[in-house]
């Protein structure tokens, strides 16, 4: 796994334009296992020729030996390539086989964002993921807003028949994004959403998550990024398809 400590720079540079949104996606199959993803999208960053211009830079930094003169990058980054030693530290090694990362920077598209996506053969893979998937990338050397910053008290899901439930978030534990800095990141991250899309085995019936929008076998619940940041985040109910 390449170390990216380039986006660290970047992505403290963008946040403070504000522009920036996260989307979580679970996508389930009627057997209980299905994919989870987190998506960091900073997109809105290449409508900017300074912050275009900071990101070339930090690149170059990084990649001293090739020049990215044209910002236009796109890597895909395996989990179970990671070190064994810092695997077996979560207790499931094999467990990181089923998750990979893209990073993906292109001018031409106007797309920048990492996505982190998780193969899950049951709903319970999904807070283990969250517990540990911060530490793993910090340990690697990955810089910026991890998925632990963006949702502190991780995401945890139960399968009933017929229906999912999101549970509510565990305590935030997230000393840095407290005080003036939490107050500064509310000034400059207020658009900034927050959001979640499920997609299920079965048409909807129902749900009780509030301000959730529904479409066929489609939920989609959005927030302000700064609340689930705080751990205030409303996202938790009950969703009953057929």
């Amino acid at each position: 796994m390449r170390k990216l400590p380039f986006i660290l720079a970047a992505l403290m540079a963008f946040l403070a334009s504000g522009c920036f949104n996260v989307f979580e996606e679970l996508s389930l199959n009627k057997d209980g296992s299905g994919t989870y993803s987190m998506k960091m999208d900073l997109s809105q960053f290449m409508s900017d020729d300074f912050m275009k211009n900071m990101l070339r830079e930090a690149i170059n930094q990084e990649s001293a030996a090739s020049s990215l003169s044209d910002l236009e990058q796109d890597s895909l980054i395996l989990f179970k390539s990671l070190p064994e030693e810092l695997k077996a530290r979560t207790g499931r090694p094999e467990f990181w086989d089923n998750v990979t990362m893209r990073l993906k920077v292109s001018d031409k598209d106007d797309e920048f964002y990492t996505i982190t996506t998780l193969q899950f053969k049951d709903l319970k893979d999904i807070d283990f993921f969250h517990k540990n998937v911060s530490s793993m990338l910090a340990e690697n050397g990955a810089g910026g807003l991890l998925p632990g910053d963006v949702i502190p008290g991780g995401a945890s899901f139960r399968l009933g028949k017929n229906m999912i439930t999101r549970l509510p978030a565990g305590e935030a534990k997230n000393p840095e994004m407290e005080g003036e800095e939490m107050e500064m990141l509310k000034l400059l991250m207020s658009d900034s959403k927050f959001t979640t899309t499920y997609n299920l085995p079965g048409m909807v019936r129902k749900t009780t998550i509030p301000g959730a929008k529904v479409s066929g076998s489609t939920v989609k619940v959005e927030t302000d990024l700064i609340s689930m940041m705080e751990g205030k985040g409303k996202t938790n109910g009950e969703i009953r398809f057929k």
